[in-house]
């Protein structure tokens, strides 16, 4: 039979879980930043702001979380955005997908790469992109 103080020890476990996983969502895309800096590109571990390109910008995808009941894990899935100038529609797309291969390869092992769809632009106020997504999932580990 429950106690109170099963239902509080519970809670508090909840608690304690909700907590570790915000802190471990934010610890993985700054994670991840670090991971995929390169020496030619900018990275930012969030949308927003004012970007200097090339850049790889980590974005939440959707689903942004999938728990796992049995395992009380969760795996997070996020979109790198490889974006370039595009000035000049030969030398973009030769540029992003440049970086979106340079990118991919610094990736460790036993990340899951979705389905890489084509490049698209992008108007950001007076700056023309082109992007291409790279959506990848991470599972939270101990």
């Amino acid at each position: 039979m429950a106690t109170l103080y099963d239902d509080a020890a519970a809670a508090y476990d909840s608690r304690e879980l909700y907590d570790a996983s915000r802190n471990a969502l934010r610890d993985s895309r700054e994670f991840l930043a670090g991971l995929v800096s390169g020496s030619w590109w900018s990275t930012y571990s969030g949308p927003g702001g004012a970007i200097s390109t090339p850049a790889v910008i980590i974005e939440p995808d959707s689903p942004y979380l999938t728990w796992q009941t049995l395992s009380n894990r969760f795996r997070i899935h996020i979109r790198l955005v490889c974006a370039v100038n595009n000035i000049d529609a030969n030398s973009a797309l030769y540029t992003v997908e440049q970086l979106a291969f340079d990118v991919l390869a610094l990736l460790p092992a036993g990340t899951v790469v979705g389905d890489i769809g084509p490049p698209s632009q992008l108007t950001i106020g007076s700056l023309d992109l082109l992007t291409l997504d790279i959506p990848i999932t991470l599972t939270e580990s101990d």
